[in-house]
Order: C-alpha cells, then structure tokens, then sequence
C-alpha cells in the first residue's frame, strides 16, 4: 500500500477500493 500518495483525489480512490475490498 502507498503511504506517500498525498494527492486527496489519489488517497479518495484508493480509499473508495479499498472499502469495496472489504466489502
């Protein structure tokens, strides 16, 4: 996993998959 990703679009999306992940 990307700890250095800052960008908040970035940070959103991943953040949106991995939701879907766990799921």
């Amino acid at each position: 996993m990307d700890t250095k990703t800052t960008d908040p679009y970035e940070r959103k999306k991943k953040k949106q998959i991995f939701k879907q992940m766990t799921i």
